[in-house]
């Protein structure tokens, strides 16, 4: 699942899901964008998600 669709489906905001991974806003924006997120945030986002949201779906997609 990619965090576009894991926030669209759990009705968060970039801005909500920023304040839980302590990242600001635009650096999420991006990442929904294509940027490949920092390993300490792919493990935060993996945490937080329960899984849902992957290293896979924040990375290995990207360079498909």
């Amino acid at each position: 699942m990619t965090l576009t669709q894991y926030l669209w489906e759990n009705r968060l905001t970039q801005q909500a899901f920023a304040d839980k991974v302590g990242y600001t806003r635009n650096y999420i924006s991006m990442i929904c964008r294509g940027k490949i997120p920092s390993k300490r945030l792919i493990r935060d986002i993996e945490m937080i998600t329960d899984g849902l949201v992957t290293r896979r779906d924040l990375v290995e997609t990207k360079n498909a």
